[in-house]
């Protein structure tokens, strides 16, 4: 989300906001990508879209955690799916392995793990530090986290 695209199109669509602790996406993203500004991360953009979608509905859009996600995929695909009012099925919990159309020109990017599995992998809390460099991207992305992280289905 660019500054000044219009996001008017965003509102004929049902919306649903996939949020990642900061720390585990940032210490992913420093492994390919120098970080010289909070939003190479999207962490505004996102919250930003949330925001205007909540002001123009009158609604709270979906929020999912990735960690929730990974702590316990059945219940929270199953909550999603009657938030979306759409049947729950267990092929919901695994996929083929190798790649996909439908991984976008993204996927040879960042889905190498889901590409190398066939289900959701339990969440691993990662002992890594924060490099120094990062502390003030880090505080300010979880400032926005947090934001969509308080209203998270669960």
């Amino acid at each position: 989300n660019l500054p000044g695209v219009n996001l008017d199109w965003v509102e004929k669509v049902f919306n649903c906001f996939l949020i990642r602790d900061p720390k585990d996406v940032i210490l992913s993203y420093i492994k390919k990508y120098k970080i010289t500004s909070v939003y190479q991360l999207g962490f505004p953009q996102q919250f930003h879209l949330f925001t205007h979608l909540r002001e123009k509905n009158g609604l709270i859009p979906i929020v999912l955690d990735a960690k929730d996600i990974l702590m316990d995929p059945e219940s929270i695909l199953k909550i999603l799916c009657r938030s979306l009012d759409i049947p729950f099925t267990k092929k919901m919990l695994k996929w083929p392995k190798g790649r996909r159309d439908s991984d976008g020109v993204w996927g040879k990017h960042w889905y190498g793990s889901v590409e190398r599995t066939t289900n959701f992998q339990i969440y691993q809390t990662k002992d890594e530090k924060m490099p120094v460099e990062y502390i003030e991207v880090y505080e300010e992305s979880m400032e926005y986290y947090l934001q969509l992280y308080n209203h998270r289905i669960q």
